[in-house]
């Protein structure tokens, strides 16, 4: 949801002719296409490389197993971390694009109704 609201920015932005900011809502959809797509790469590699199984008896927390397979290992906590990193980023990204829309909106003269 957040890649296509930072997608509609972006060609937004350049339908108004916004380059700054829409350049940046372009970086944040390239980081959210990248988070989701290691992802996927992640799921394959724990469908390929990790037996399917109960979690051993040492693991206590209940979200420690995904597609039947157990999730153990700093690898898990590391790509983890990454991701959320990843995805921190992208969020970043997208706060500055929002924040280029306002100041530039700021910036544009005001216009005065009159009644007539």
């Amino acid at each position: 949801g957040s890649a296509g609201y930072a997608g509609a920015l972006q060609q937004w932005c350049v339908r108004q002719g916004w380059e700054a900011p829409a350049v940046v809502a372009r970086s944040a959809v390239q980081w959210m296409i990248a988070t989701a797509v290691v992802v996927g790469i992640a799921i394959v590699v724990l469908l390929v490389t990790v037996e399917a199984g109960p979690p051993g008896p040492d693991l206590i927390m209940v979200p420690s197993t995904a597609f039947g397979r157990p999730l153990t290992g700093t690898g898990i906590g590391v790509g983890f971390v990454a991701l959320l990193v990843m995805m921190i980023v992208a969020m970043l990204r997208l706060r500055k694009a929002s924040q280029l829309i306002r100041h530039g909106l700021r910036a544009q003269r005001q216009t005065e109704f009159v009644a007539v």
